[in-house]
């Protein structure tokens, strides 16, 4: 069997997500034109010897540690598929190449929000769909996928609880913030945003009116649209997340570093301190380990924060004459539900005083 077919074989066996065969195609077929050249165009599959895939790999010698381990267990894969189920090997010509080591997901410089950049968040939006965006990944924590895609059928204002379609299909009944559902039966019930049951809760702005395609006079003048579409690009919620960051001066911050600062948050709590098996539940993880990985980077943190009363003053005098060091730390204003709600009411007058304008033009 030639390598281009095995290939073809393994990114079509099994359900994997366009993302993930993309993946695959990405990395083998460059194997497959490195294994011509090596063997030649009529070489076969089992010609494959461990030397041919470790010179391959050798190419991402110098690539950062995430990327030389992805590239070496696609390999590793893709040769353990044609051992077990092409039965093409006894032993798989990739066995013996260690995947390289990766830093723990604690150790990674992952962007995450602190308290005082959510609040800086909230207050930076100036509009409606800006808003909910950043309350449904803050008091959600959702992935920005879940959060495109719920709709106002899926909120039960009811029993308090909306229904998020999560990765790999999985569907999953979340309760939500007392808070956060009040904010969202107001939005509803008032009607600034389309919100029949189809609609998306983070609504569509009107086309043209996102990157500036229409008169100066009226750029202030947002409007939106209902879309009923079956599937929705997660765009929306990315566009709007760096929107609102950019203004507020937090140009790093996205989706991701929300749904980080929603799990901090929660397990920070104090009528729930630590409590894992909860957040575990709320993020829709399928392993404890995954969800540790929040609690881990917390701990250290907390356990860093011991530095805080460190002094040398009592060894060390301030000398004569010196100017200031320039970054005494800044006073935040207090933060909290009140600030919030106040925004979303000014929001929703902003919008109601727009459509008037609208009515009378």
């Amino acid at each position: 069997m030639r390598p281009a077919r095995a290939v073809d074989l393994f990114i079509g066996n099994g359900d994997l997500k366009p993302a993930t065969r993309k993946k695959y195609r990405d990395v083998l077929d460059p194997f497959v034109d490195f294994l011509d050249d090596e063997l030649g165009a009529d070489a076969t599959i089992d010609q494959v010897e461990r030397e041919h895939c470790q010179l391959y790999l050798n190419r991402w010698a110098n690539a950062a540690p995430a990327t030389k381990y992805l590239h070496t267990d696609i390999v590793k894969l893709f040769f353990e598929f044609c051992r077990l189920d092409l039965e093409l090997f006894d032993r798989s010509p990739a066995e013996k190449i260690r995947l390289p080591k990766r830093l723990n997901p604690e150790d990674l410089d992952v962007v995450h929000v602190e308290e005082d950049d959510v609040a800086r968040l909230f207050a930076a939006c100036q509009e409606l769909d800006e808003f909910l965006t950043i309350a449904i990944l803050a008091y959600t924590g959702v992935r920005r996928t879940a959060a495109a895609n719920l709709r106002w059928r899926d909120v039960d204002f009811g029993k308090g609880t909306a229904k998020f379609r999560e990765k790999r299909g999985k569907v999953i009944v979340k309760p939500l913030a007392d808070e956060f559902a009040e904010m969202l039966y107001q939005v509803a019930l008032e009607g600034h945003v389309p919100n029949a049951p189809d609609d998306y809760v983070i609504p569509n702005r009107a086309p043209g009116l996102v990157g500036g395609g229409m008169p100066e006079a009226d750029r202030h003048v947002v409007r939106f649209y209902a879309n009923k579409r079956a599937k929705r690009n997660n765009k929306v919620v990315y566009n709007n997340v760096k929107r609102v960051a950019a203004r507020a001066g937090i140009p790093d911050a996205h989706p991701h570093a929300l749904r980080a600062a929603f799990a901090v948050r929660y397990l920070e709590d104090p009528a729930h301190p630590g409590d894992l098996d909860g957040l575990q539940f709320l993020l829709g993880h399928s392993r404890t380990d995954t969800t540790r990985v929040y609690l881990r980077r917390q701990n250290k943190f907390k356990a860093m924060e011991r530095v805080r009363p460190l002094s040398w003053g009592s060894v060390l005098q301030p000398l004569k004459g010196m100017p200031p060091a320039g970054f005494e730390p800044a006073l935040h204003a207090e933060t909290g539900a009140d600030p919030i709600r106040l925004k979303l009411d000014e929001l929703r007058a902003e919008q109601s005083r727009r459509k008037a304008r609208d009515r009378r033009r």
